[in-house]
């Protein structure tokens, strides 16, 4: 019996530490970025029969843009004077199903991503650095009737820190209105080569509601 009491107060304890965690979501902290997500689950349907999920965004702060009042940011531990960065998202991972009866092809390279004011050729996962945005080295997609496949898509404004010697994506500040979604224009052709665009928005993007 005191066993199980003593597993129960952890738990108790443990949950309460988790609830004030998540009761403590704010603009302007050391973890806000971590909180910043779609406001919503909804699907993109497209009348060909495929279903494009936006799951989770691509989020990231700090670098050069500073926060500005209109924008979520997060408190930077490294300044003694604890500054403000800018959150920003730079793409999304994609679960995309064919639910139709026939064979689909996403022509990558002639398709484009819109983040706020960025946009253009979607600069994928396991595509070289150096390449993004350029549609000789963007590959297409096949999905089969009634498959799937997972893709994270970015924009393709990239840039070399020579400091840090890395590369970053700039991505887009995200506004406190939670307006700001992710934006496809999705050039398909079918088995038969016909091809057709269309559009996929994502939710909109904001601060996890608790």
């Amino acid at each position: 019996m005191k066993k199980v009491l003593l597993i129960v107060c952890i738990l108790m304890l443990f949950c309460g530490v988790a609830g004030a965690k998540a009761d403590n979501i704010q603009d302007g902290a050391t973890d806000t970025a971590s909180f910043i997500v779609y406001l919503s689950s909804e699907s993109a349907k497209l009348d060909n029969g495929i279903v494009i999920n936006f799951n989770t965004p691509s989020i990231w702060w700090g670098g050069e843009t500073r926060a500005t009042p209109n924008y979520y940011s997060q408190k930077s531990t490294a300044w003694i004077n604890g500054g403000l960065y800018a959150i920003k998202c730079g793409g999304t991972g994609l679960k995309i199903t064919n639910t139709s009866s026939q064979i689909y092809i996403i022509k990558w390279a002639e398709s484009s991503i819109s983040i706020g004011r960025s946009n253009g050729i979607p600069f994928l996962d396991g595509v070289k650095w150096k390449d993004a945005g350029n549609p000789s080295a963007t590959p297409e997609s096949i999905i089969p009737p009634g498959g799937s496949i997972d893709k994270t898509v970015f924009l393709p404004s990239v840039a070399f820190d020579s400091y840090r010697a890395t590369w970053s994506i700039t991505g887009e500040p995200i506004p406190k209105d939670n307006s700001l979604r992710v934006v496809l224009c999705l050039k398909i052709s079918d088995g038969n080569g016909v091809s057709k665009y269309y559009t996929a928005q994502s939710p909109t993007l904001g601060l996890m509601q608790m």
